[in-house]
């Protein structure tokens, strides 16, 4: 996923963004502008995401390694640990 708002939808999965937004105290409208990538996030609420959803947060900004801490992903064709992952 090339875009920080397709990966914050995406970690959301069928949660809906009114169950993700109480839990995490923001307003429905400001996750639904961050998946739309009209707004950017701040810092409080990716680390309020990545805790409540246990999602990497090198994964949710960036794009690079595993969604989940320890979780295995594909490299080459090889599914191997998220861990000794590298990015070209």
């Amino acid at each position: 996923m090339d875009t920080l708002g397709k990966r914050i939808k995406a970690a959301r999965g069928n949660i809906t963004q009114q169950d993700i937004s109480i839990h995490i105290g923001i307003a429905q409208n400001s996750l639904s502008r961050y998946e739309r990538g009209e707004k950017t996030p701040d810092a409080k609420f990716l680390e309020n995401f990545c805790s409540y959803l246990n999602i990497s947060s090198d994964w949710l900004i960036f794009g690079r390694g595993p969604m989940r801490p320890g979780e295995k992903i594909p490299v080459d064709g090889v599914v191997r640990d998220g861990s000794s992952y590298v990015d070209e």
